[in-house]
């Protein structure tokens, strides 16, 4: 997503929590007056459950910050409390999926931080999965 992206889903976010906030606070000061406590009570629990199910999706869902480091690559400020210098293999299984799929997994893998080697390992022995590993350098199997 672009800024402006991120910055409008904040925004609307934020939006949609000041508006649960103002419905419930309406509810508990005016709309209880004269009712039966028995049936209003509990669905006023519900409301404010759902509230707080909303306030912990919303905090669940906020995207992370990203800092952009010299090479260009996008990390996470959680890319700070991980080992840099640990090397991960990539394995990718193909059985019959088409070469396309193949490729756009082959192309995720890529951008995928800290990774030392992709295998892909082809069940059923194509001939174009064989040539995708040789066009992306990988090792097949």
């Amino acid at each position: 997503m672009r800024r402006t992206e991120y910055l409008g889903a904040r925004a609307l976010t934020l939006v949609g929590l000041v508006a649960i906030v103002t419905y419930v606070v309406w509810r508990i000061g005016f709309s209880l007056h004269d009712t039966a406590l028995w049936l209003s009570l509990p669905v006023l629990a519900v409301e404010v459950g759902g509230f707080v199910g909303t306030a912990v999706l919303a905090w669940a869902l906020w995207p992370a910050t990203s800092a952009r480091s010299a090479d260009g690559l996008g990390t996470t400020l959680a890319a700070e409390f991980v080992d840099v210098d640990v090397r991960v293999d990539v394995v990718v299984r193909v059985d019959d999926q088409p070469e396309h799929e193949v490729r756009s997994t082959v192309l995720a893998v890529r951008d995928v931080l800290n990774t030392a080697q992709l295998v892909l390992v082809d069940l059923s022995a194509r001939p174009e999965i064989a040539a995708l590993a040789t066009e992306f350098e990988a090792v097949y199997g």
